[in-house]
């Protein structure tokens, strides 16, 4: 019997498990681009150390003589740049200097979490998915090669990384909602303009309050007996229990 096709968005097995295939490759080829490109940018910076120090050594008498200005390199790396992707999809950018410790980029993530709503236990991750080890929180941005810029994840502990409760209300629960089942359709193999269109319809179904029609797409997406990501599932649960019959009145004893 052929799979159910929910308003064209699904596909079959075998195309899923082709597509799958194709992300993993492709997220393979980006991981390799990534860690060449991370490589040419350190033996250039070494490149460039070796340039500075050799014009340090062949200045003439006259000119060794004068104090040096201090490297580039050293300049640049005085701040380092953080992009931080929160657990419902958003992002956050600062700027902090070299010296900060990855324990004061963590005290910072923990109020941006608190502002949405979540208090929950959390790690950092360094691309692609690397967990910072808890020995090296006291370690400074500038010690770790962060400078000038870095990216990193953030993961709910309590449940390997997906948000275990729902945000209070509005937007913030929106957001959240969304990446959950954008994340599983990535996962799944869905290209990006499946994606897109599940996340537009989905947006506008949280806005418009359609409750029922948000229930039969997470069971479209989901299908039986899948694991459900947090924050849908706490809704999914209130749902359930909100639409639930009542339990039956005691029969009226007879006197």
């Amino acid at each position: 019997m052929p799979p159910k096709n929910d308003g064209g968005y699904g596909i079959s097995d075998a195309e899923r498990r082709q597509r799958l295939a194709e992300l993993q490759r492709t997220r393979a080829e980006d991981e390799a681009k990534r860690q060449l490109i991370a490589a040419q940018l350190k033996v250039d910076q070494e490149m460039r150390k070796e340039r500075n120090t050799g014009r340090s050594a062949d200045n003439s008498p006259v000119r060794h003589s004068e104090p040096s200005p201090p490297p580039c390199a050293a300049a640049v790396s005085a701040t380092c740049q953080l992009k931080i992707q929160l657990p419902n999809g958003e992002s956050r950018r600062t700027e902090m200097p070299a010296t900060a410790t990855l324990q004061e980029v963590a005290e910072y993530v923990g109020e941006e979490l608190r502002k949405l709503g979540a208090r929950e236990p959390f790690r950092l991750l360094l691309p692609p998915r690397t967990p910072v080890p808890e020995a090296e929180m006291g370690m400074t941005l500038g010690s770790k090669g962060f400078c000038p810029a870095t990216a990193l994840t953030v993961q709910l502990e309590s449940s390997q990384g997906v948000v275990t409760s729902a945000p209070r209300a509005g937007e913030e629960f929106g957001a959240a909602f969304e990446a959950e089942i954008a994340d599983f359709l990535e996962h799944e193999g869905f290209i990006a303009w499946e994606v897109e269109r599940w996340r537009t319809m989905l947006r506008g179904q949280v806005r418009r309050g359609e409750m029922m029609k948000m229930r039969r797409a997470v069971d479209a997406v989901f299908g039986e007996g899948r694991r459900l990501p947090g924050t849908v599932k706490a809704w999914v649960e209130r749902v359930d229990s909100a639409r639930a019959p009542p339990p039956p009145s005691p029969d009226p004893v007879s006197l």
